[in-house]
């Protein structure tokens, strides 16, 4: 069970990360918009970097957890 909750925390992680950065390179570089995050709410780019942040670090915790659950399974 840990092993799913590791996949699953990286996969949206990854995904929260690479919407987060789309938008911050998209509003900085060519004053457009994509991925979806903008259908959401109007975001500047800093807050951009920090949902490319928060991503970042849901992924890391995924991995974290993956890492406990292989660790668990040597144990045993």
């Amino acid at each position: 069970m840990r092993t799913t909750i590791g996949y699953v925390l990286q996969s949206i992680g990854f995904l929260i990360a690479v919407q987060g950065l789309l938008g911050c390179v998209s509003q900085s570089f060519f004053d457009t918009h994509w991925g979806w995050l903008h259908h959401l709410a109007s975001l500047s780019s800093a807050a951009y970097l920090g949902i490319t942040v928060l991503g970042a670090a849901i992924a890391v915790g995924g991995a974290m957890t993956l890492k406990g659950s292989r660790a668990a399974a040597e144990a045993a």
